[in-house]
């Protein structure tokens, strides 16, 4: 037992110049990393609050079928379809048909997709558009919305 306390030394003195500038040091690293922290958090806000995308699809009979190709991917994108038919979206090189089985937005309806898309299909069968033609809106968001069929 006394050959362990022999072997105790008392930390050397410390000087509070020393330790009030390492103080110093490891608060600034300290707020230099919040303040990183803090605009990336700022960064995704603005983002979440960010507006869609808006464009405007007429489909005819001559023409029942489009591509929306933006080049640029859309977290979720949403259709309003404020026809009394239904129009179907293709994604992931998918047809806009309902043989194509393309998720369809009913009549007088709103659809919102939580997926990430680039380039899409709008369409709706060409007997359907032989009355008249359909105007669609589409959206595409830039942050993930949650998925959401409604009756307009």
């Amino acid at each position: 037992m006394s050959a362990a306390l022999g072997s105790f030394r008392a930390p050397a003195p410390v000087d509070p110049n020393e330790a009030a500038m390492a103080a110093l040091g490891a608060a600034q690293e300290h707020a230099a990393l919040t303040r990183e922290s803090v605009e990336r958090l700022e960064a995704l806000i603005r983002a979440a609050q960010a507006p869609p995308r808006m464009s405007t699809h007429v489909l005819t009979a001559a023409q029942p079928v489009v591509r929306d190709e933006v080049r640029e991917v859309a977290q979720s994108v949403g259709v309003l379809n404020p026809n009394p038919i239904a129009v179907y979206v293709g994604v992931a090189g998918g047809s806009a048909t309902a043989a194509g089985r393309a998720p369809s937005v009913p009549p007088s309806s709103a659809l919102v997709l939580p997926i990430a898309v680039e380039d899409l299909e709008l369409g709706a069968p060409a007997a359907d558009l032989a009355a008249g033609d359909a105007v669609v809106f589409l959206f595409r968001f830039p942050t993930v919305q949650p998925l959401l069929l409604s009756r307009a």
